[in-house]
């Protein structure tokens, strides 16, 4: 498959289960370094970063509420520090 992402970092919402889950794991698979948003169910997101690293892929879980705007600057500090970038 084409690494068209090679090089980028993607943030995916919802990834700890169903098509924000999907969806991390394709863009991983593109090779995206991945930033698994999850609120509340921090056993879904490992689940999808395990299966983003058994592809040989990156991805981190963290913690969003997206319904939330003061939870953003911390988020996107936190991200940063993880993948060294955004």
């Amino acid at each position: 498959m084409k690494k068209q992402f090679a090089a980028k970092i993607a943030i995916v919402t919802g990834a700890s289960s169903g098509i924000g889950q999907s969806a991390a794991i394709r863009i991983a698979e593109r090779g995206a370094g991945v930033i698994v948003s999850f609120n509340g169910n921090r056993d879904g997101a490992q689940e999808t970063v395990s299966a983003i690293e058994k592809l040989g892929g990156t991805a981190v879980a963290l913690e969003l509420d997206v319904g939330r705007s003061e939870t953003f600057p911390g988020f996107a500090a936190q991200a940063a520090a993880e993948m060294r970038r955004l």
